[in-house]
């Protein structure tokens, strides 16, 4: 899958989007313990990464390299390659990241038995971990909030329209009944019409005979 991925960035000519898949190839080396195959592909990322100036993509292969070289116990090269990703993450202000990778560093200066400097990455790890859940939960809140006013918008709209149906067919019921009377009137009318009209001929008729005799 990656390898296919790589192949169609490779050929579009997308540097950063060359340079991501090569760590995502790494990770996957890394979990079949290809550590120096790992390495080859993070080497080309990193060389990417610098010639284009993508320091997003630094931040992430510098913190892949201190995973990497973690694995294979070289702690001393996993901590400076996690304090490199650290820095830029700092600048940049990726919180995720900044959390992500001081969680990374806590386990490295534990494991070099610096205790100080493992407690002082857990305690940033922990305290950005906690205000990014802040964050998503405020967004969350806000989100629900919009929600509900837009729910309560539309519900207002749909009343609205209900409202201008039913008067609507009330006009139409009035002018229908009004037709209707207005034809039974008109029908009634014609029918007494039709009734003065023969019964005045028929005195006609009888005054007629009359008048002959």
């Amino acid at each position: 899958m990656n390898k296919k991925a790589l192949e169609y960035a490779e050929q579009s000519g997308e540097q950063p989007t060359i340079a991501d898949i090569l760590n995502h190839i790494a990770l996957n080396q890394m979990n079949l313990v290809e550590f120096d195959k790992a390495q080859e592909n993070l080497d080309k990322s990193l060389d990417i990464d610098l010639k284009t100036n993508y320091v997003f993509g630094l931040s992430s292969t510098y913190s892949i390299m201190g995973r990497n070289y973690f694995k294979q116990n070289k702690t001393t090269q996993a901590i400076a390659f996690g304090e490199k990703a650290l820095d830029i993450a700092k600048n940049m202000g990726l919180k995720s990241n900044i959390s992500s990778i001081s969680g990374a560093l806590h386990e490295y200066y534990k494991s070099a038995g610096q205790p100080a400097k493992a407690l002082d990455m857990y305690e940033q790890s922990v305290s950005l971990r906690d205000s990014l859940q802040s964050e998503e939960n405020q967004r969350a809140l806000i989100k629900n909030e919009y929600a509900y006013v837009y729910e309560k918008e539309a519900l207002a709209d749909s009343l609205s329209h209900l409202q201008e149906v039913t008067v609507l067919n009330a006009k139409n019921e009035r002018q229908k009944n009004l037709l209707w009377s207005f034809g039974i009137g008109a029908g009634i009318f014609s029918l007494l019409s039709f009734f003065i009209w023969n019964l005045n001929q028929k005195l006609r008729t009888k005054n007629g005979i009359v008048k002959k005799h």
